[in-house]
């Protein structure tokens, strides 16, 4: 796939600068440039998408002349899902010079950009609605601008910033409350999983909000896989899980997590959890939440006492005393 956008970018980029003395006569074409992806904290996983590696993303767009008369003019569709891209961190953003739009003054346009979606549903020619498998663990990034067009030489290029229309959630394993007193004991967490996520959505865009069309199940579950690799979790430490996830914006109030809680001496398993709780939680896009478990000493620590020493039996006759047969 980015072999093929590439080869669009190259195509793009080429047609615009072989088009430039048209472009410059009377007309400023639309222009777009320095996209930016807001982002909150990132703990490490391999689906977040950077503004510096953000390389290429879909836009729609529509124009729409002032009012005549005072009667609405039609919403003209301009932009259709065209890819907009950009080679590498030098290059200008592009897109296809058959695909080439123009500042008209006077006249409204409204920008929409979006990547990692599944299927799109457009109203006025732009979208209002995305569905999203979260199986795919894609980065959905969602952006829109309004601008009103001027002069030719006064109008900047479009830059969008996106947002991410996803949550990311994963997993630490807090050992700082464990005495640490003898060393031979830890822990290891493994196959952690939320079992009834909602798995398919689509997002209304004038709402904001989404709704789920199907959930994971406890055969088929969200998986963030071990805690540290699947290695021994010793005292006074903090241990996240193998992988991060993304997850449709929900409110659960049975939210189900699972996952297997193994106490070792040295290198034997002494106990196994398989721990599964329930808890009410709200899932908001563009925030990163962090699941903490505290584990603390695996029981009561084994404490000896004396009760008292016996006093000696004496065995023999009445006074205590053993004849020795033959004497």
């Amino acid at each position: 796939m980015k072999k093929i956008l590439f080869v669009l970018c190259a195509m793009a980029t080429f047609a615009s600068c072989s088009n430039e003395e048209i472009v410059n006569f009377d007309k400023e074409a639309i222009a777009f440039d320095g996209a930016f992806v807001d982002n909150g904290t990132r703990a490490a996983d391999s689906f977040t998408i950077e503004t510096n590696e953000l390389f290429d993303f879909n836009v729609w767009a529509t124009t729409q002349r002032p009012k005549q008369n005072e009667v609405e003019q039609p919403i003209v569709p301009i932009l259709n899902e065209v890819i907009v891209c950009r080679p590498d961190l030098v290059s200008d953003w592009v897109y296809p010079t058959a695909n080439t739009q123009y500042w008209i003054p006077g006249n409204t346009y409204q920008f929409v950009a979006a990547k990692n979606y599944g299927t799109v549903t457009l109203a006025n020619g732009v979208p209002s609605k995305f569905t999203y498998d979260a199986t795919t663990q894609l980065d959905l990034l969602y952006a829109a601008d309004t601008r009103v067009g001027v002069e030719a030489g006064a109008n900047a290029a479009v830059a969008f910033t996106f947002d991410h229309l996803l949550t990311k959630a994963y997993f630490s394993v807090d050992t700082n409350q464990m005495s640490g007193a003898n060393a031979n004991y830890t822990y290891r967490v493994s196959d952690l999983r939320i079992t009834n996520a909602v798995k398919n959505a689509t997002y209304d865009v004038a709402s904001k909000t989404w709704t789920g069309t199907a959930n994971y199940t406890a055969q088929d579950p969200l998986e963030f896989n071990d805690v540290n690799g699947d290695n021994k979790l010793a005292a006074d430490g903090v241990y996240t899980s193998d992988d991060a996830r993304l997850l449709i914006p929900a409110s659960y109030t049975d939210l189900n997590i699972t996952c297997t809680i193994e106490t070792l001496y040295g290198d034997s398993v002494i106990d196994v959890q398989n721990y599964n709780k329930t808890i009410a939680q709200e899932f908001v896009k563009g925030y990163v939440y962090n699941f903490v478990m505290a584990l603390k000493d695996p029981g009561q620590p084994i404490e000896f006492t004396v009760t008292r020493v016996n006093e000696w039996i004496k065995s023999g006759d009445a006074n205590g005393n053993t004849e020795i047969p033959g004497l």
